[in-house]
């Protein structure tokens, strides 16, 4: 028999894990869909236009799907404050949202945002609210994904078949948008009302502008944290675009959407692992977190071989000739794929369970803000090759901070434990 905690774990696991390999399969077919349809100039717009809505989405999510989701876990569903806690959550992201709002309006008003036209706006809006208010962190925290993810598959392949069917020329670029745009936002609409059924005292939900302000503060740490991986994600496109145009993006996207698949598969399975790490004592969760990130670093040269030897053939296949120059990406691209695993494990298996995700927080906004600095400047002169070189380059050197910041951790950690 399985004991309660390793079931736990093992179910988690399982629904994450096809909740991360859906939201990264997905983007490749869509890519195949869309690139075919639009080719790489068309296909970068759309590319840069969704990523810049990502990162506003970032500063509303606010890392909520953790603290959200570790909050939910210790209620029960006919806890009345669990109806206050989802209401808090609310009034931040209302909050941050408006703050998001006035940002873009003075952007607009003041003329730094020329690249997209107004008649986009509507579907960009949409494309914001699915993604910033989803309520996934609440049914994470209740072990209540299996319907959620469900309703999710259905319609995202719903919006593939639609892409595929009705998306034929660089003329349907606003379709396109549409149509990612709308199964997102129903896919939060419905999931909210789950939600709120599952609330026993709906009433309780309220807005509280005091305990949102204590949870937006409370939840800095964790914003830095998993923001800064969104952000770098999000924005070294956005840059690229805005630098080299939508071509480059429309080159270097493939490319990151491919290696981000293979990484981003460690994922669910660290998820999962966190909570169990986050009880063990400092010195135990910081031994097992090595062994784990190891194990993840060698899978992540395995990784790497693969696609070295066989990304170009895939490139191809998925997206067709016209984008040649990201068969030549993949190969350099191809060597980031290990050290993204490692640091990844790094920190969700050692630094979060031992309560130092500021000191990763700190190293990965640096290396955020390193790639879209030097990444943009790089890349305006020699284009998407600079900002893969750039990445490779800056995960490498976080990769080597991380370990040096276990090290003095878990001697920190030994003499204090020597001393009790």
């Amino acid at each position: 028999m399985l004991k309660p905690v390793n079931k736990s774990i093992m179910s988690n696991s399982f629904w994450l894990m096809v909740v991360h390999l859906l939201g990264y399969i997905v983007p490749v077919v869509e890519m195949a869909i869309l690139g075919r349809a639009l080719g790489p100039d068309g296909y970068g717009f759309i590319v840069v236009s969704l990523s810049a809505v990502l990162l506003m989405s970032v500063f509303v999510e606010y890392g909520f799907n953790l603290i959200g989701a570790r909050e939910v876990a210790r209620l029960k569903p006919d806890d009345p404050a669990l109806a206050v806690w989802v209401g808090d959550i609310f009034t931040a992201k209302m909050m941050l949202s408006l703050l998001v709002a006035f940002s873009v309006a003075a952007a607009f008003l003041m003329g730094l945002i020329e690249r997209i036209s107004v008649e986009y706006l509507p579907s960009l809006v949409l494309y914001f609210l699915g993604l910033a208010f989803s309520p996934f962190w609440f049914f994470h925290g209740m072990n209540m994904m299996l319907k959620p993810v469900f309703l999710n598959i259905i319609l995202r392949f719903v919006s593939l078949y639609a892409l595929w069917c009705l998306v034929e020329a660089p003329d349907d670029i606003l379709l396109a948008l549409y149509i990612m745009a709308l199964s997102g936002f129903i896919n939060t609409i419905v999931t909210t009302a789950w939600m709120l059924c599952k609330i026993k005292s709906i009433f309780d939900v309220k807005i509280r502008i005091r305990s949102a302000v204590k949870i937006i503060a409370s939840g800095f740490s964790a914003f830095l944290y998993k923001g800064s991986q969104d952000f770098s994600a999000a924005g070294s496109v956005v840059v690229l675009g805005g630098v080299s145009g939508d071509l480059q993006a429309g080159y270097y996207a493939p490319v990151d959407k491919l290696v981000r698949s293979a990484t981003g598969l460690s994922g669910p399975i660290l998820t999962a692992l966190y909570p169990h790490l986050s009880v063990q004592s400092k010195l135990q969760a910081i031994h097992k977190g090595l062994l784990i990130s190891v194990a993840f670093f060698l899978m992540g040269v395995v990784g790497s071989l693969i696609f070295m030897f066989a990304g170009a053939w895939l490139v191809e296949l998925i997206v067709g000739s016209d984008f040649s120059e990201s068969s030549y990406l993949i190969s350099a691209f191809a060597l980031l794929i290990p050290f993204r695993m490692m640091n990844q494990s790094l920190g969700m298996t050692i630094l979060l369970p031992v309560g130092k995700e500021l000191v990763g927080a700190r190293l990965l906004v640096a290396a955020a803000i390193g790639v879209l600095a030097i990444g943009g400047y790089v890349a305006s002169h020699t284009g998407a090759y600079g900002m893969v070189l750039t990445q490779l380059i800056l995960e490498f050197f976080l990769c080597i901070s991380l370990l040096l910041s276990v090290y003095f951790i878990r001697k920190a950690a030994a003499k204090t434990e020597c001393n009790t």
